[in-house]
């Protein structure tokens, strides 16, 4: 895709999101820093909402809230991430996250980078779970692997559809 294919598609993708009840309810929403052309969910920064983004610390996500794009500095993989003076945030504060990947199966389950983090930090999250992504990386016919402790999000919202997951 291109950067304005990404650009038009991701406005799309929060017009919607925005719009849902599970948004316009929540006060503090996990969201994530884009990379290698992944949904652009950055606009939500000013939503006015209390923004929490993970961060790599010793092989784990943690979970920080910003105020501002000045917390932000170069971490892991090359992705913006809080800084370490940010204010530490714990799952069970979060009331609405956002989940990125590679692709999504037709029940929520998501394959990611491969590097697991989000795998073993899910679980941690209790409140409702939105993916996002672009149409072609829903996978109608495939079941993606899974392990006990892999977490489906219960929402995908794709430029195309807002799809309510079931197993």
């Amino acid at each position: 895709m291109t950067l304005t294919d990404v650009h038009h598609k991701s406005q799309i993708i929060i017009d919607k999101l925005i719009s849902l009840p599970e948004f316009l309810h929540s006060d503090v929403c996990l969201l994530y820093m884009p990379i290698h052309h992944e949904v652009d969910v950055t606009s939500l920064l000013q939503s006015g909402k209390k923004i929490v983004l993970p961060a790599v610390r010793e092989g784990n996500l943690q979970l920080y809230s910003i105020t501002s794009d000045s917390d932000l500095q170069q971490g892991a993989y090359g992705i913006l991430e809080p800084r370490e003076d940010c204010p530490l945030i714990s799952p069970s504060d979060i009331q609405l996250a956002i989940i990125p990947a590679l692709a999504f199966d037709a029940q929520g389950y998501r394959l990611g980078y491969g590097k697991g983090y989000y795998d073993k930090f899910l679980p941690q999250i209790t409140t409702r779970k939105i993916g996002v992504a672009y149409e072609f990386q829903i996978i109608e016919q495939v079941q993606f692997p899974r392990e006990t402790h892999d977490s489906p999000v219960e929402m995908i919202i794709t430029e195309e559809q807002v799809r309510v997951c079931h197993d």
